[in-house]
């Protein structure tokens, strides 16, 4: 239970933002639904290409995000959750280093084995990107906030089992939303950030 008034805000706009988010989850599988509906079932090749090209993309997620499309499009939404969900922490993680933040490098140095929370790296976003504070509440609804969703902690720790479109709609989406966004610092020269975006799609084309 929130002890101080600021709690009590923070716990306010958290389910606040849950009330949002549900209601923004038929939608969301609808949207999902649309792609193969309008266009067919994009080949794997294609589909992998297309993900790799995102600034914010990693090279070491983007096969799982792309077959975690594939298996929602045919009704397995448990294996979508069961597999997103740790590629949204590796793509908070590299957006972090893309930016030169040291904290992860310092936590792998001296502590072997450890790793920052996802709720730390979360909070470390806003000052390391161009993140609003509403997706920045959004984020923490969804992945880690114990009044939100909560998706990850309450999934990594066995509490409750996932199996429906509507929470893979939303990890799809929310993996997807971290994708697009820059790996630079604000006021970063944008020309000069933009250099390295190629090297995944090679990798996916060699792939």
């Amino acid at each position: 239970e929130p002890q101080t008034p600021e709690d009590r805000l923070d716990y306010d706009l958290t389910h606040f933002e849950v009330n949002i988010i549900g209601g923004m989850l038929r939608p969301l599988i609808s949207a999902l639904h649309a792609i193969p509906e309008r266009f067919g079932l994009p080949m794997t090749q294609e589909l992998l290409e297309f993900l790799a090209i995102w600034p914010g993309m990693s090279r070491s997620v983007v096969h799982t995000i792309c077959f975690a499309l594939q298996r929602f499009w045919v009704g397995d939404s448990e294996g979508v959750i069961y597999t997103v969900l740790p590629a949204i922490e590796t793509l908070v993680r590299n957006l972090i280093l893309n930016v030169n933040h040291g904290m992860y490098r310092l936590q792998q140095t001296h502590a072997p084995g450890q790793y920052p929370g996802l709720g730390a790296m979360i909070d470390l976003l806003p000052d390391l990107l161009d993140i609003g504070p509403s997706w920045h509440r959004a984020l923490k609804t969804i992945l880690t906030h114990p009044a939100g969703f909560n998706l990850r902690n309450r999934l990594s720790h066995g509490i409750d089992q996932y199996a429906d479109p509507g929470n893979a709609a939303l990890v799809i989406h929310t993996a997807l939303w971290l994708a697009s966004l820059k790996p630079q610092q604000r006021g970063e020269n944008r020309s000069e950030a933009d250099g390295a975006d190629g090297a995944i799609v090679d990798d996916a084309e060699a792939g």
